[in-house]
C-alpha cells in the first residue's frame, strides 16, 4: 500500500513535485536526473500524483523499419539533435551483422560518409563520421560540427549502409 507524504493530495501534487526531483539537472542525463529519484521516491511509499499531474493523452508514432539484405541496409533519419547528429532508424545488432565480414561504405543522402568511428572525437574537426550513438542507433555525425548542417539533411534523409 502506498501513502502520500505528508500535506499531499492529488489537488495540491503538481506544484509539489519539484521537491522530489534533483535541485540540478543535467543538459546530457537528463533522463536519469529525473526518473532516479522519481524511483527512488516510489519505493519509498509515495504516490504518482505526489510526483506531478497525469500526462493525459499521448501520440503513439511509428518508426520505419530499416530495409536489410544480405549485403545492404537502407535506413532512413528519424530525428536531428542538438548538436547536429542525424539519428537513424539503423540499431547496433543490424549494424554490426552487416559490418563482419568486411568493410562498408555509407552514404547518407547523395553524400558518402567518410568512415566510421568508435567517438565523436576520432572524426577530425568538421569531418562527417558515422559511429552508434548513446540510442544504440547509428549517427552521421561532423567533429565539433553539425552533419545536419553540412549535408543539408534532416527527418526523412535516406541512409545506405554496404558491404563491400
Amino acid at each position: 500500500m502506498t501513502r502520500s507524504p505528508r500535506g499531499c493530495s492529488p489537488a495540491n501534487a503538481a506544484p509539489r513535485g519539484r521537491r522530489y526531483a534533483r535541485p540540478t539537472v543535467s543538459r546530457t542525463f537528463e533522463g536519469r536526473d529525473r526518473f532516479a529519484p522519481a524511483a527512488a521516491w516510489l519505493a519509498k511509499g509515495i504516490t504518482l500524483t505526489a510526483l506531478g499531474r497525469p500526462a493525459g493523452e499521448y501520440v503513439e508514432i511509428e518508426i520505419p523499419v530499416p530495409e536489410v539484405s544480405d549485403d545492404r541496409i537502407a535506413g532512413t533519419v528519424l530525428r536531428v539533435d542538438h548538436f547536429g547528429n542525424l539519428v537513424t532508424n539503423i540499431d547496433r545488432r543490424t549494424f554490426e551483422r552487416l559490418a563482419r565480414g568486411g568493410s562498408i561504405h555509407i552514404v547518407a543522402g547523395d553524400h558518402p560518409v567518410a568512415r566510421f568511428v568508435t567517438t565523436y572525437a576520432e572524426g577530425a574537426p568538421g569531418e562527417i563520421c558515422a559511429l552508434i550513438g548513446s540510442t544504440e542507433h547509428v549517427e552521421i555525425a561532423a567533429n565539433t560540427g553539425s552533419a545536419a548542417a553540412q549535408l543539408g539533411l534532416g527527418p526523412g534523409a535516406e541512409v545506405t549502409i554496404v558491404r563491400g
